[in-house]
């Protein structure tokens, strides 16, 4: 043996050389916000939810149930539905990694047709909901 050699594994703690290399674990995805972060019942939305470390097997958890998600970047994932129950519920996203922080959405009950407009209702002050020509 040389005298290079015993230098070598007098100062080397690791000798012999491990081949040995522990794996890097990403961390968990975890969301930064929602948008937007609530809707009507019965009213189509799309829901842009944006965070960090999704992959394209990222799953969207409401209240723990797996719902059908777009993955659009590490970055982004969005959402689109028809919800169909009020009250407020729990976003998550779910992935190899683990499972990220939630963030709150709240769904809301209008009575009557939510997509009407509203504008030309009857009341008070319009005409009882007649409109006019311009020209009138």
């Amino acid at each position: 043996m040389s005298d290079i050699e015993t230098d070598v594994r007098r100062f080397d703690a690791s000798y012999p050389p491990s081949l040995f290399v522990p794996p890097v674990v990403p961390p968990a995805p975890t969301l930064t916000s929602l948008a937007p972060n609530t809707s009507v019942v019965g009213v189509p939305v799309t829901i842009t939810i944006t965070g960090t470390g999704f992959t394209a097997a990222t799953q969207v958890k409401v209240d723990g149930t797996v719902i059908p998600s777009t993955f659009v970047s590490a970055t982004s994932i969005t959402v689109t539905g028809t919800p169909l129950v009020d009250g407020d519920v729990v976003v998550t996203v779910t992935n190899v990694n683990g499972t990220s922080n939630g963030l709150p959405y709240t769904v809301t009950l209008v009575v009557g047709d939510p997509q009407a407009d509203v504008s030309q209702a009857p009341s008070a002050g319009n005409g009882g909901g007649k409109r006019k020509k311009a020209d009138e």
